[in-house]
């Protein structure tokens, strides 16, 4: 089954926050020919990690159908429950060789690590590696402060 799982989310929690880390939360789902930036309702697929929610935050999960292998279906799936369940917005759509994905992942490899050179070639990988989600909150950071110059 093909999920999309967000941990960390900091929202208001009594006892740890106030507020919420954020004015808007904006998730970026991977797929392998694209990325999508929804815009989230603060509500749909959130859950608790018991004690651990103070510290760590929310969780957001949301997956496709059960036994289903074609990557492009479950995405599609994954989006309309978003967006059909939930007041979620779909804001963006990009393929992953558009100029701004590529540009991203190019920026990633040009670093002397040996670790970045493992992905060369392939656009944000599939594979587990912290370096795609690092590049996409930076990029969410810039939308963030585009949006809420103060």
């Amino acid at each position: 089954t093909w999920r999309f799982n967000f941990k960390g989310v900091k929202l208001a929690c009594e006892g740890a926050r106030h507020t919420a880390s954020f004015d808007e939360l904006f998730l970026v789902f991977y797929s392998p020919s694209r990325l999508d930036v929804i815009k989230h309702d603060l509500m749909f697929g959130l859950s608790t990690q018991g004690k651990r929610t103070a510290h760590e935050g929310h969780c957001i999960s949301v997956a496709g159908a059960s036994n289903q292998h074609c990557a492009q279906a479950a995405r599609n799936t994954i989006l309309d429950k978003f967006c059909r369940s939930g007041t979620c917005l779909q804001v963006a759509e990009l393929n992953t060789t558009d100029a701004v994905v590529a540009e991203a992942v190019a920026k990633v490899h040009s670093t002397d690590s040996p670790d970045f050179y493992i992905y060369k070639g392939v656009p944000m990988s599939t594979l587990s590696s912290a370096l795609p989600a690092a590049r996409l909150q930076s990029k969410g950071y810039e939308l963030d402060h585009l949006l809420y110059p103060s």
